[in-house]
């Protein structure tokens, strides 16, 4: 399979409220305030340029920091990079 064809989802969360769902099939995922972000999101803790989500196949999904203000979380737990498994809250 193509990686850049596997398909990663994003459920967006305020609060407790689903907000909106994206299905991207990007091989390099962008997180941000930047409009041109793939998964936008606009609240004062997103960094213009927040994180890097990279789809190197189905079972190999890598979130990256870029080195935000606030910093990027995985389960509640701050990284760099990491792995991320299906229901990974970020």
């Amino acid at each position: 399979m193509d990686q850049s064809n596997t398909p990663v989802k994003f459920d967006i969360y305020e609060g407790d409220k689903l907000v909106r769902t994206e299905v991207l099939a990007e091989q390099t995922i962008k997180i941000g305030k930047l409009s041109s972000s793939h998964v936008r999101i606009d609240d004062e803790s997103v960094s213009r340029m927040h994180a890097v989500v990279e789809v190197n196949g189905p079972n190999e999904v890598v979130i990256l920091d870029l080195g935000s203000a606030t910093g990027t979380y995985v389960n509640g737990e701050p990284i760099t990079k990491r792995k991320l498994n299906t229901g990974d809250q970020l």
